[in-house]
Parts: structure tokens; C-alpha cells; sequence
């Protein structure tokens, strides 16, 4: 799959951003090299980043919190004092709808952790991700995100609070 079927799917879908909450499309980068494909959507307040992973098979939503009208960088690494401005929407649903979980091809939620690297590919090779999966993923996000994340896309935070505290917990729980 390439770069141009994503964007597509992205201008298709997530429509809604620059429609109902006065964003527009800030970049789209093709890393395809590297680690994937990804566009950017921004308003005054709140950035969307919605990326896709072809070597893993898996799309993912970074809702940003503008800091100085600036999407900050992600945080290399999370400590309690850390100060998180932007949270995947994976979270969100957790918090907002337990029972959403989008899953990605061949391992579903995540990947098996006793799978060697070997045995990763070969599952990928096996269950080949196609335009259709895809395409199932990049909708059943962009539904989600419009059904769960107005707040945010209007520039009401008050749930990175709750946000920060599930993600704090877990770089704990890493440690």
C-alpha cells in the first residue's frame, strides 16, 4: 500500500475536522522508508496526527493539546512531573467507551509477548493487511473520534487530566 491511498482515506474520512471543527490539513509526510505515512490536522487549539504503520500493520490518532499555537514534541520519556500536552485516542476509549477496542491485523489488541521476531513476521506474511483493512481502520477511528473527542477538537482539555493519569500509570508500570 502506499502513501496516496492513505491520504486519500484520511481526506475521505476525517472530513469532518476541517468541516465541523475548523481545521485543515497542516502536513502530510511519507516516511514510508522509515516508519510510515502520517496527516496532520489543526485548528487554533487542537492538533490531530493520524499515522499509519504498514510494518505493523496498525493506525493510530495523537490528539494534541497546541501549546504557544505549537504541537509540542512528544515526550521521549514519562516521569510523574512530566507535563503531557497530546494523548492517543486509544485512550480516550478507554476511558470514554471501555468496550471500543480497534483492532489491528494479525494480533488484534497487541502483540503476544512471548512471539519472537521471526514468528512476528511470519504472523504478518500469513495475515497480510489489505486496502480494506486499512480502510476499516482509518473510518472506525474517524467515527470514533468524532463520536468521543468533540471536546477536544473544540479545544476543551479538561479530560487530559484523566488522560495523563492512564498514561503516567502505565510508564510506571514499564519501569
Amino acid at each position: 500500500m502506499n502513501s496516496e491511498l492513505f491520504f486519500k482515506l484520511c481526506d475521505r474520512y476525517f472530513q469532518f475536522l476541517l468541516e465541523k471543527f475548523g481545521c485543515r490539513v497542516v502536513s502530510r509526510k511519507d516516511n514510508s522508508w522509515r516508519w510510515g505515512y502520517e496527516v496532520t490536522y489543526q485548528n487554533s487549539t487542537t492538533a490531530v496526527k493520524i499515522r499509519y504503520e504498514p510494518a505493523d500493520h496498525y493506525v493510530f490518532i495523537l490528539l494534541c493539546q497546541l501549546v504557544n499555537g505549537k504541537i509540542p514534541d512528544y515526550p521521549v520519556s514519562i516521569h510523574r512531573k512530566t507535563k503531557l500536552h497530546q494523548f492517543y485516542l486509544d485512550d480516550l476509549l478507554v476511558l470514554r467507551s471501555p468496550g471500543t477496542r480497534i483492532r489491528s491485523k494479525p494480533f488484534g489488541d497487541t502483540i503476544p509477548d512471548d512471539l519472537s521476531a521471526k514468528q512476528i513476521i511470519e504472523a504478518c506474511v500469513a495475515n497480510p493487511f489489505t486496502k480494506h483493512d486499512l480502510e476499516h481502520m482509518v473510518k472506525t477511528y474517524a467515527a470514533a473520534l468524532r463520536k468521543h473527542g468533540a471536546d477536544i477538537l473544540r479545544g476543551d482539555f479538561t479530560v487530559f487530566a484523566q488522560l495523563e493519569k492512564i498514561v503516567k500509570k502505565r510508564a510506571e508500570e514499564r519501569h
